[in-house]
């Protein structure tokens, strides 16, 4: 893992209400910004994503975690910092890991649908005029 000093960072609006919305929804602005400064000078960058991250590295991509907020996540890009994640936010849009284990078809009962079912689609073998 990759530590890099960051030594100079701008907050996008962006960011200050994601924190306002996913890490502390009492805070003011303010609040949100000094929060998001905090976590950005005392936290350790990566350019790896932690394995609940639900984001993928990419040139130009940082992302800090801090060992106070253990599932907070700053996202930055090109020195601005541009939203904030958190664990249970990617808990809740991340497919599920056993997926791809299941059977094709077959889900368990308590496994909420995130889009209407479609039905199969099989070859019959015959071709379409072109």
């Amino acid at each position: 893992m990759t530590i890099t000093l960051i030594t100079r960072v701008r907050l996008n609006a962006h960011a200050v209400g994601r924190w306002c919305e996913r890490v502390d929804p009492g805070a003011t602005q303010l609040e949100a910004c000094s929060a998001l400064g905090q976590l950005i000078s005392h936290g350790r960058v990566s350019a790896t994503p932690r394995h609940w991250t639900d984001a993928d590295p990419a040139p130009g991509l940082t992302f800090v975690y801090w060992a106070q907020r253990p599932s907070v996540c700053a996202v930055i890009v090109d020195g601005v910092v541009v939203t904030v994640l958190t664990r249970a936010l990617c808990r809740s849009t991340a497919p599920r890991s056993t997926a791809a284990l299941r059977a094709v078809g077959v889900e368990p009962a308590d496994h909420p649908r995130r889009m209407k079912p479609v039905p199969a689609w099989c070859w019959d073998g015959r071709r379409d005029a072109a």
